[in-house]
């Protein structure tokens, strides 16, 4: 019995020591960078983004980290801990707030118009690059769940008029497929009615005379040759973003020869921890393809 329980307590140090090897050299233990807090870049009262900046930019790229929330909650503080590690390893990164979808805002919101947010943030870092001696050209979108949809669904539509390249973009549990396909009828026309500004009902979507209006807002929707490079992570067991989702990018993207790289965690739910390694996997990802794209 003894026996068991120090073969037991030696493969909990084994993995631990495993899994702090993984992370120590990943976050350079979050130094070597400046932040700056709550910069505004519109009128929106929602409309503030924090910038870390490293002491040493190794690049004329931004990674831009857009926050999670169903499009009606959530904040840029989420996004903390993975812009200090961009930041750590020497690349410009930040994370914003946005207009979000409450009952008091829905006769203005549309996802159109965080569409707009974001160019504007753009702008605000091109200016404040400049404004600190740097010079940036280059921006990755990356988003959390609802934020993976806005950042995907900018990259893929806006992808010549950007005011800054989008060299990749990155989508981590991602809505990516705003239709039945994905999702229920009743859930497509939630989604839909929130991020339209508009009332679609259930049998609007059962009938498909929505289809069309459903096309605009489904980031896949958009790729094309031209789309920017793509990471992808998603967990097998997330019950709020289906599966489905990640399934119908991967589709896309190697139809139209546009450079992924898929990261299936196949235990875990909407959260993405339930398998740290390959999460990390992921993060090391993010930063070879800053090295790479932001030359």
């Amino acid at each position: 019995m003894k026996k068991r329980k120090k073969a037991g307590l030696f493969l909990i140090v084994f993995c631990a020591v495993l899994l702090l090897t993984a992370i120590v050299p990943l976050v350079k233990f979050y130094t070597g960078y400046r932040v700056y807090k709550n910069i505004e870049y519109g009128q929106g009262k929602l409309n503030v983004i924090d910038v870390y900046m490293p002491n040493r930019q190794k690049s004329n790229g931004v990674i831009l980290f857009i926050h999670g929330g169903s499009w009606s909650s959530g904040d840029k503080s989420e996004e903390d801990f993975r812009c200090r590690i961009l930041a750590s390893n020497g690349f410009m990164s930040a994370t914003l707030n946005y207009s979000l979808y409450s009952q008091e805002t829905a006769s203005e919101y549309s996802v159109f118009t965080v569409l707009n947010e974001i160019d504007l943030a753009l702008n605000k870092l091109k200016e404040f690059a400049s404004s600190s001696g740097q010079n940036i050209n280059k921006v990755a979108l990356c988003g959390y769940s609802a934020g993976a949809h806005l950042a995907t669904l900018y990259s893929y539509s806006r992808t010549e008029s950007a005011p800054l390249k989008i060299a990749f973009t990155a989508s981590m549990a991602g809505p990516v497929d705003i239709s039945t396909n994905a999702w229920s009828e009743e859930l497509t026309s939630s989604i839909a009615s929130i991020l339209l500004q508009k009332d679609i009902s259930k049998e609007d979507v059962l009938d498909g005379s929505v289809n069309d209006i459903l096309l605009t807002i489904s980031p896949i929707s958009y790729i094309s040759k031209n789309s920017p490079p793509t990471l992808i992570i998603h967990g097998g067991k997330d019950e709020v973003v289906s599966i489905k989702n990640a399934e119908a990018l991967v589709q896309k993207l190697t139809e139209n020869n546009v450079e992924f790289k898929y990261f299936y965690l196949e235990n875990s739910t909407h959260a993405l921890i339930e398998n740290p390694f390959k999460h990390i996997k992921f993060l090391n990802e993010l930063i070879n393809y800053s090295k790479k794209y932001f030359t």
